[in-house]
């Protein structure tokens, strides 16, 4: 301590820089934390060493959405749900919606999602919607589940037009590497875009801007992705949509990601077959594709085909859509890809006729 105090005296200009620094830092955290929190709600993820990332398991919480903001209520798998509660294991006539945002639902409380209209309809459905999760994490999480015994009748599984691009994204993920230096890093740059002002509004931006292309393509060294695909991950937001109407885009990266995706689905249909549970592929467009649905994407012919050949049961919603009587920007939120409340209506209503009692026998829309 004495030492300390001798230091501080011999150099007081640079303990005066060192007192300013700390309490500049201390600031940015306290106003960052209370601001972050203003407008995006509380942080509702973490980082999960077997699914990359969750929600957290019996959260409650308010979330911001633009303009709105409702509270979000997590059970104890760490899905969203319409309380905090414990999901019963012994549940047969359970009809499952496994998939990445548009199940989760970001943007609406539970009761407005696609599972909540479906539970207000009186299904007994269990969401399985995470946020930017795709095939590979799909099937991990699912598999997870079944495994320690949680029972589904029948479960749809909504494959997103982003999927294919994350296909490529976590082709170097492996389950267990949770003290591995990149997701030490993931876990650090999460807790500083939640609570720093300097660093999300001002840092942010540049460090990934120089820094994510080395990290990506030190992790590329690892993986059994194609190399041309690294510097595609990291214009993830601009392109993962692309390859849907651009053969050139797929053949680059797309057919990559199919590949790995149709893989993961594979293994989700000999899983379910396994346990004698019934499967359902739903493909669906983004709002930003409404004007290209006379034309049929790549999406379409391609999961088509699967399906075809693996006598697995599809829902094509881009048909579906197409056909849509009113206007189909009412099924997005405004400025967002995602779905609205009209958006999950629509969308449980061609699932409803899937959905039937154990034993019965329905053919597929």
């Amino acid at each position: 301590m004495e030492d300390c105090l001798y230091w501080f005296e011999k150099h007081p200009k640079k303990a005066l820089v060192l007192f300013a620094l700390a309490l500049f830092v201390v600031i940015d955290l306290m106003v960052g934390s209370v601001y972050k929190r203003a407008t995006k709600g509380e942080l509702a993820y973490r980082r999960d060493s077997k699914f990359h990332h969750v929600l957290r398991e019996n959260f409650q919480g308010e979330q911001k959405w633009g303009e709105d903001s409702f509270t979000l209520y997590t059970n104890d798998l760490g899905f969203k749900d319409s309380k905090v509660r414990k999901v019963p294991k012994k549940s047969a006539e359970r009809i499952g919606l496994l998939g990445d945002s548009f199940i989760e639902g970001p943007g609406l409380p539970y009761d407005q999602t696609a599972a909540g209209v479906m539970e207000g309809r009186g299904i007994n459905v269990l969401s399985l919607g995470t946020s930017s999760h795709s095939p590979k994490l799909y099937y991990a999480r699912v598999k997870d589940l079944i495994e320690k015994g949680y029972e589904f009748h029948e479960i749809f599984v909504f494959i997103d037009v982003s999927d294919i691009l994350d296909e490529v994204r976590y082709a170097s993920f492996e389950p267990g590497d949770d003290d591995d230096w990149y997701t030490s890093l993931a876990r650090v740059n999460a807790w500083l875009l939640h609570h720093s002002l300097i660093y999300s509004e001002l840092l942010y931006e540049p460090i990934k801007a120089k820094l994510f292309p080395k990290i990506l393509s030190e992790q590329q060294e690892d993986s059994t992705q194609n190399e041309e695909a690294t510097p595609f991950v990291y214009e993830y937001y601009s392109q993962r949509g692309a390859w849907l109407y651009d053969k050139e885009i797929y053949d680059t990266w797309g057919a990559t990601g199919m590949q790995s995706a149709q893989h993961n689905v594979e293994q989700m249909r000999d899983l379910f077959s396994e346990y004698g549970i019934k499967m359902t592929l739903v493909i669906y467009p983004w709002n930003d594709n409404l004007h290209l649905l006379e034309e049929e994407s790549l999406q379409q012919i391609l999961w088509k085909e699967f399906a075809q050949k693996n006598n697995v049961p599809l829902i094509d919603l881009f048909e579906k859509t197409a056909l849509y009587e009113g206007d189909p920007q009412e099924l997005f939120l405004d400025g967002d890809i995602h779905w609205s409340h009209a958006g999950s209506d629509f969308v449980v209503n061609h699932l409803l006729p899937l959905t039937h009692e154990p034993g019965a026998d329905q053919e597929p829309l």
